[in-house]
């Protein structure tokens, strides 16, 4: 009866996990208009099948837009629907999270406590709707979890699909071909269960032949669509990008951005484990009044060192908290080597994904917070149930490391909570003052300032009667949504024009030029939309920056006209 009433209580404790993320995530996601990001992908999402080269070069992620179109056809092609998908996508990860690491940690409901604190801190301050982040960490979370029942339980089957899984994934988002790293675990485990070179090779092998399998089912489907030719040209205009040294996504920008990540990964997280730990030592069995005044002073220490040198919500914390699991997955793989593998593999791996994870971003370690699904709780339980530490000479206290675990996880609360409130993507701080929405059949359930919805209810209202959907439409200065709320194509096949540099804007318009049909209509923006506090503080743009001295050149040489304007938008068409 006891153990028929702890299943039930352990089963409980998943679905209520499932709940309270899918609420938390569920809450926020009627909230915040972004005309950037946003519209970039749901633009892409909404014309995979129908103007699929309007995605540019983002079609290397073609997994991703794939299962973007589904959520889409499937909940109703809204903005709310792809922030549904959003939901559904984080609470998976945090079951599966949850479901993996209680095969070493235990089912319990501080676990699930954790593992919802990592699903808030990690989805605080990101874009609310399906994409290829927190895509990446799910297929991550799937393909660790195989790998660990594949090892632990013998299951070479397991392995294959592992394999299958992450070669998949490398179509959700192209650095993900980094998982190919994941077969170091096999071999982790081979050196410590004492496994044969040739079982070793062979378990390794048929690793690699599930990645090739991956591919190749994806590529299939890529062909089946059509889509081949753009992939391919798409992989071409990545690499482009890699190379040009002005690109944000320069190949040598990115080795620098990395090499100063972990540099300062490092510092921030030496600093909090050697204070932290130290501190947490000496006030084991004082005074519970000095307990609780140094916790909290530990707490807004540590709160303070996560913000340090942020540029806001969104990469608070990147160097701190990635650090800190850093080494405490180095500590845990190898003190558990020998006495627990399967707990040092299970921190390998999670490990190893949190260090891939951000590899290829231009926001650098800022995006490790996608793989912290098990880095996190693993390092943050390994503490709590008391680890036994050793700082040089000095051996911890028991209930050292659970109060060190407890200041973290205060911080991370605190940090969170403020963030969740105060951030959504590039809309308004005052979450009160979102709370008027634009009469738009793709915009219910949105909810914006009175002001975002005013200028832009108003440009589509004065949209509908100039073009319909399919129609193609030149839209800049970082509009993209436009393309997705109307319908239309992008004239220059890519609903993001700022992606590429003025003299590609420049060739891409003379190319236009060449084809004998009538010129689009030309909406812009006046102000910069990557503001949250559009149109209320209007962040002119500099007229000379040189992408759009191009445009006005294309506007001036066809004698485009201003027809309709109002506080934020402007309309133009050719006379």
């Amino acid at each position: 009866m006891d153990q028929g009433n702890a299943k039930m209580s352990n089963d409980k404790t998943v679905v209520w996990l499932g709940a309270a993320v899918f609420i938390g995530s569920f809450l926020r996601i009627w909230q915040g208009l972004d005309f950037t990001d946003m519209g970039y992908w749901l633009t892409g999402y909404q014309q995979l099948y129908t103007f699929p080269q309007g995605i540019g070069g983002g079609i290397v992620n073609w997994l991703t837009y794939f299962i973007g179109y589904s959520f889409g056809a499937l909940l109703g092609g809204t903005v709310l629907s792809y922030r549904l998908g959003y939901a559904l996508v984080v609470t998976l990860s945090a079951v599966l999270s949850y479901l993996l690491l209680s095969k070493e940690l235990g089912r319990s409901r501080v676990l699930a406590a954790v593992i919802l604190l990592t699903a808030l801190y990690a989805g605080k301050a990101i874009g609310n709707w399906v994409g290829y982040n927190n895509l990446t960490a799910l297929f991550y979370l799937v393909g660790a979890s195989l790998l660990y029942h594949g090892l632990v339980n013998q299951k070479l089957i397991w392995i294959v699909v592992v394999g299958a899984v992450l070669g998949a994934n490398v179509f959700v988002r192209l650095p993900n071909v980094l998982g190919l790293l994941l077969v170091s675990a096999i071999c982790l485990y081979a050196f410590a269960e004492q496994w044969s070179w040739r079982k070793n090779l062979l378990w390794s092998a048929w690793f690699g032949a599930g990645f090739l399998v991956g591919l190749a089912i994806i590529w299939l489907l890529i062909v089946m669509s059509g889509h081949d030719a753009l992939y391919l040209k798409g992989i071409d205009w990545i690499t482009d990008m890699a190379a040009d040294d002005g690109s944000s996504h320069s190949g040598g920008g990115l080795i620098k951005l990395f090499l100063f990540d972990q540099a300062l990964a490092c510092a921030y997280a030496l600093l909090t484990i050697i204070v932290g730990l130290l501190v947490a030592n000496w006030i084991v069995g004082r005074h519970v009044l000095i307990v609780s005044g140094v916790m909290v002073l530990l707490t807004g220490l540590l709160f303070g060192l996560i913000n340090h040198m942020s540029n806001g919500y969104s990469d608070s914390g990147k160097w701190a908290v990635t650090g800190l699991c850093y080494i405490l997955l180095m500590i845990i793989v190898v003190r558990e080597f020998r006495n627990n593998i399967s707990l040092s593999l299970m921190a390998f791996i999670a490990g190893l994904i949190l260090f891939i994870a951000p590899l290829g971003s231009n926001n650098g370690i800022a995006n490790a917070k996608y793989g912290l699904w098990l880095a996190l709780p693993l390092c943050l339980m390994w503490l709590w149930q008391g680890a036994n530490l050793r700082l040089g000479k000095f051996t911890l206290k028991l209930g050292a490391t659970r109060l060190f675990a407890g200041v973290i996880m205060l911080a991370l609360s605190c940090q969170t909570l403020i963030a969740t409130w105060r951030y959504t993507y590039n809309d308004s701080q005052d979450r009160t003052s979102m709370q008027y929405g634009i009469a738009h059949p793709l915009l219910i359930g949105t909810y914006t300032t009175k002001e975002r919805a005013k200028v832009v209810g108003e440009l589509l209202v004065v949209m509908k009667q100039l073009v319909k959907p399919s129609d193609e439409l030149l839209a800049y200065n970082q509009i993209s949504m436009l393309h997705f709320l109307t319908e239309t194509h992008p004239y220059l096949d890519n609903s993001w024009l700022e992606f590429y540099s003025p003299k590609k804007l420049d060739a891409l318009l003379r190319e236009k030029e060449m084809r004998p049909i009538k010129l689009p209509i030309i909406v812009r923006a006046k102000g910069n939309t990557s503001s949250a506090s559009w149109p209320v503080n209007i962040q002119y743009l500099n007229r000379r920056e040189a992408r759009r001295q191009v445009f006005e050149q294309f506007e001036r040489k066809h004698g485009y006209v201003l027809i309709w304007a109002n506080e934020f938008f402007e309309v133009l068409q050719p006379s």
